[in-house]
């Protein structure tokens, strides 16, 4: 019974298919949702990089004064590019309006979901209505290459050797409820005490295995002579696995990414990952502790256009049985991979 109260008060703070692992601008988690605030002012400065793009512009509070706010909307670079908003549209000098929630981890910031740009054109987080009653912009503008450069891509790939994309409208992390039921007493007692506003290194871009695999950009794979190197577009992750294993060292350093052996069983790639220096199974707090063993296979089906992947964790001080996780990406040869670029205020 004890055992079952902790998952519940998991739970209870996890929501099943949380999006917040980049703290969206309505993430219930990282901001105010009771009150929509609302703001005119000219913007002062901007970070035109991913997770999302940042400003800050002076507005009048409650007694007139001038004061600088903070501000972070929902699109990432690439996505408001395709959308027709430049970094010149929306820079330094120009003057907006935006309505949203504060941010719980600091009140002088706000989540950002509606956007009215100098133009009129406003821009919606989540597909709401607009507030402002004028024209919106689209944020569902796919990316475009020519034909030549399509062909290519295709002639180029072989088996795992492509772009991998995250298939539209499935989020690719297993809900929380899929194995928190697992959780030793040590485990229970760790999540309990993640705080999804100061503990996620996510939201200072830093990440690790095994989270990174489930994150919803790009997987690219390269073979360089006997490693084969894995890019992850989100928090632009380089993974290193060695399919020559008697080169393994004697010693090892720990890291976020571990240190990966990999081995060929047919087509499907058979990966191993220890040496791991990273406390968290996913980006919800679910802890992992750094004797944890990740065992993955990659396996290519559908004649080419998906790739299926399955993790198993095996970490008896955090669960008390292996914990598998699975998901797929589509072969996208008509999109081309690009270095994510996270960054925050403090850098």
């Amino acid at each position: 019974m004890k055992q079952l109260a902790g998952i519940l008060a998991f739970l209870a703070l996890v929501p099943l298919y949380t999006s917040a692992h980049h703290g969206p601008p309505d993430s219930a988690l990282l901001y105010e949702r009771s009150q929509i605030l609302e703001f005119e002012g000219e913007i002062t400065e901007v970070l035109w990089r991913n997770p999302h793009i940042r400003f800050r512009m002076e507005i009048r509070d409650e007694n007139g004064d001038l004061v600088v706010r903070e501000m972070e909307i929902g699109p990432n670079p690439r996505s408001m590019r395709r959308a027709g908003v430049s970094e010149e549209l929306l820079s330094v000098g120009s003057t907006v309006r935006v309505a949203g929630y504060t941010s719980k981890r600091d009140p002088n910031s706000m989540g950002i979901v509606h956007l009215l740009l100098p133009t009129g054109e406003e821009l919606t987080h989540g597909g709401r209505a607009p507030r402002w009653g004028g024209d919106t912009l689209s944020l569902n503008q796919s990316q475009t290459l020519d034909a030549d450069t399509i062909a290519a891509a295709r002639e180029a790939a072989s088996g795992l050797f492509r772009v991998w994309s995250n298939v539209p409208g499935v989020y690719p992390r297993p809900p929380t409820s899929s194995y928190t039921g697992f959780l030793t007493d040590r485990g229970q007692t760790l999540a309990a005490a993640y705080n999804a506003v100061s503990d996620n290194p996510e939201l200072e871009c830093r990440t690790g295995m095994p989270s990174t695999m489930f994150d919803p950009g790009q997987l690219t794979f390269e073979q360089q002579g006997d490693q084969i190197v894995i890019r992850v577009y989100e928090y632009d992750s380089v993974r290193t696995v060695h399919m020559n294993e008697s080169s393994t060292p004697e010693e090892i350093a720990r890291s976020n990414l571990g240190y990966s052996v990999g081995r060929w069983d047919g087509d499907t790639l058979v990966v191993t990952t220890t040496h791991l220096d990273y406390p968290y199974l996913d980006s919800y707090g679910t802890p992992l502790s750094a004797n944890a063993t990740l065992a993955e296979r990659f396996s290519v089906t559908g004649n080419g256009q998906r790739l299926e992947y399955a993790m198993t964790a095996t970490d008896p001080e955090m669960y008390t049985e292996p914990v598998t996780l699975e998901r797929f990406w589509r072969w996208t040869p008509e999109i081309e991979y690009e270095p994510f670029d996270c960054a925050d205020w403090n850098e």
